[in-house]
């Protein structure tokens, strides 16, 4: 691999005039020659490329690796991770590369044996009282086995959330077979003054099965919304935000979703360390869905005759929805060695089953530093689902708790060990999975390279 090197080029130049200058052009220009025989190129348009990139591998053991209800003869799992980025930055734009891919492998036959891989771009646009970003991502998920737990976890996790195939998203009961997805994103923000701030946001995305699994469908999710954001004081943010998502399933549109949300929102510095925010407002949803019967086009007899064919009507109806929307979160540090977070919300993603599904979610963390080398960190997150408009359907619980330790053995390298378990449930089908992990990471972050023009 070739090595990118930074090269300085320094050149000190003193002038010194006595008397009153009358000739300023000329000194201007003289001084403009100067730094360009120095080599120094304007600030405005410098730019600095970098260059990260990590490799991690993780070993867990794992009592219920499937969360299936009867749970198995206990399973190892190891995994290997690679992390390469790229960027450019300037004063006013700045443009990011980064690809990643995970391979997991628990065992012959396992429904947790995958390779996930993603790309993604990025690129921000900086002008003096306005951003604008845009992006796009790709990322394709292979499942070398379509056996799949029902109790498999629905909410994929967060920031501070346990990590590992018992934690990765997935669409209830449908497994992911060979799943991709591309989505494009766009966004605005404008500061009228130094109180109010005005953001646009606008994202679209689109899901394909590749192999066939019962009951998945291909769908297409477009999500809109414009936010208001006033500094009354130093301590006071209030915020206004307007949504919009349209879900379809595709290539026909046999199953479609409307929702539009409305929030008010408020943040609160409570101290110079800690801080409370929360949100409320309403959704209000359109469900339609559209099903193909055959009908006779005159009276009965005709068709059981067979002097008149049958022909296919498709029917379509619609259902209305509507329902609280809610954020709240608080944060805390104390002696800049512990941080305590909570956060509780209702979120709505869209499904593979052709509908969507609609969660409410509490998650805890908490870091403490023992040094700048060593830490701790615990997080518990419990979510509850449910599809809207899906006759029959499950309901799935998750409860996650974790906690490990992280030591820094070296420049780049560090170490990571901890605790997992895992409780899985269906409401309605009253089944119950437990799971219990132990596992280690190790990872390695290759030194930053980084070149200057």
């Amino acid at each position: 691999m070739n090595t990118l090197r930074r090269f300085r080029l320094g050149l000190r130049v003193s002038v010194r005039v006595r008397g009153p200058v009358r000739a300023g052009l000329p000194v201007a220009v003289c001084l403009a020659g100067l730094a360009g025989l120095a080599g120094l190129p304007p600030p405005a348009r410098a730019a600095l490329w970098t260059l990260d990139r990590s490799v991690e591998t993780r070993l867990q053991a794992d009592d219920n690796p499937d969360l299936s209800p009867r749970p198995g003869a206990a399973a190892h799992s190891v995994s290997l991770s690679g992390l390469l980025a790229t960027s450019l930055q300037t004063p006013t734009r700045s443009t990011r590369l980064d690809a990643d891919a995970t391979a997991w492998w628990t065992g012959q036959g396992s429904a947790q044996n995958r390779v996930d891989a993603r790309l993604g771009l990025n690129h921000t646009w900086r002008l003096e009282t306005a951003e604008w970003r845009w992006g796009g991502q790709a990322q394709q998920e292979t499942t070398f086995s379509d056996r799949v737990s029902l109790l498999a976890p629905t909410t994929a996790p967060t920031t501070g959330a346990p990590t590992g195939p018992g934690a990765a998203g997935a669409d209830l009961g449908l497994g992911r077979g060979q799943r991709r997805s591309i989505g494009l994103n766009t966004g605005y923000s404008h500061a009228f003054n130094d109180v109010l701030t005005a953001q646009l946001q606008a994202q679209t995305s689109r899901t394909q099965y590749g192999r066939a699994l019962p009951g998945a469908v291909d769908f297409r999710n477009v999500d809109a919304s414009a936010a208001l954001s006033w500094r009354s004081t130093e301590r006071n943010t209030w915020n206004a935000q307007l949504g919009q998502s349209h879900f379809a399933t595709q290539p026909q549109a046999s199953s479609t979703s409307r929702s539009s949300t409305f929030t008010l929102g408020a943040t609160h510095a409570l101290s110079e360390t800690s801080s409370a925010s929360i949100s409320l407002g309403a959704y209000r949803s359109v469900r339609g869905s559209s099903q193909n019967i055959s009908v006779c086009p005159l009276p009965g007899d005709f068709c059981q005759l067979g002097l008149v064919a049958p022909v296919l009507v498709q029917l379509r109806g619609t259902r209305r929805d509507s329902g609280l929307q809610y954020s709240a979160a608080y944060s805390a540090q104390w002696l800049e060695t512990t941080r305590l977070r909570l956060q509780a919300d209702r979120q709505q993603a869209p499904s593979g089953s052709g509908v969507v599904l609609r969660s409410d979610r509490l998650l805890t963390t908490l870091e403490h530093s023992f040094s700048e080398r060593a830490g701790l960190d615990a997080s518990y997150m419990f979510a509850r689902s449910a599809y809207t408009g899906l006759a029959g359907s499950p309901r799935p619980q998750l409860q996650v708790l974790q906690a490990a330790l992280a030591r820094r053995l070296g420049e780049g390298l560090s170490l990571r060990a901890g605790l997992q378990w895992t409780r899985s449930g269906e409401a309605t089908l009253q089944l119950n999975a437990r799971s219990h992990q132990v596992y280690v990471t190790l990872r390695l972050d290759g030194r930053r390279l980084d070149a200057t023009r």
